[in-house]
């Protein structure tokens, strides 16, 4: 029998269901070379599931998620990625201001970098935020 071959990727994003956000992660993606190097996990929520999960079984599944993909492909890198406007945080009408809400994410995505880590502690872990505008415009942004 020949060689068997690996299918690998470079990263794996954990994002929110939400399809709004399709054109700019694509955009930001492309910008970043990861394309078609990237496999990606939704859930609505996205990193609250694993910051904050509804059941502790919801942060396992993701983690689990996460891990097959870095088993199957050989990821290297996990892209957690949270939106303003997000259902599943109770909309804009849950915080009391943007600057609040933009705050909530920040924190349950630095929760969420820490738990993988923990996890799988041979990837990196970037995290980002998608600003969606009331316009429909959204704008994707690496927070540090």
């Amino acid at each position: 029998m020949g060689e068997e071959f690996r299918f690998t990727c470079r990263a794996v994003m954990l994002r929110c269901i939400d399809f709004r956000l399709n054109e700019a992660i694509l955009a930001w993606l492309k910008e970043r070379g990861l394309e078609a190097d990237c496999d990606t996990v939704g859930m609505a929520g996205a990193a609250r599931n694993l910051a904050s999960p509804a059941a502790p079984s919801d942060r396992e599944f993701v983690l689990k998620q996460l891990d097959i993909a870095r088993k199957l492909h050989d990821i290297k890198e996990v892209i957690l990625m949270n939106h303003t406007d997000c259902g599943a945080y109770g909309r804009r009408a849950a915080f009391s201001s943007d600057s609040a809400e933009r705050k909530a994410h920040e924190e349950d995505l630095r929760m969420a970098k820490e738990i993988v880590i923990a996890a799988l502690p041979e990837v990196t872990v970037r995290k980002a935020l998608a600003q969606v505008y009331a316009s429909g415009k959204v704008e994707v942004r690496e927070i540090p």
